[in-house]
């Protein structure tokens, strides 16, 4: 039925995707936000991830789409027994 373009999502991981006329999928990279990652630490928006998703929902909005989101990529979590 679709299919993510190759090209999309190759720096951050997020991605959106028109499902039909009225129905856009938009998926978020939960794992650039995972607070052990040192790297991203500093960063309040890492890959321009929040700005994009801004850009997704106003274009999605101006179109009438309805939005249905997924969050991915969440890092596996360890826990320990002490």
């Amino acid at each position: 039925m679709w299919c993510v373009n190759a090209a999309v999502g190759l720096v951050g991981g997020f991605y959106a995707v028109q499902l039909d006329s009225s129905l856009r999928l938009i998926v978020i990279n939960s794992n650039l936000w995972y607070y052990h990652d040192a790297k991203m630490a500093n960063h309040s928006d890492p890959a321009g991830q929040f700005v994009w998703l801004e850009s997704a929902l106003k274009d999605a909005k101006e179109r009438n789409n309805m939005v249905s989101f997924r969050t991915a990529f969440t890092a596996a979590q360890f826990y320990y027994v002490v």
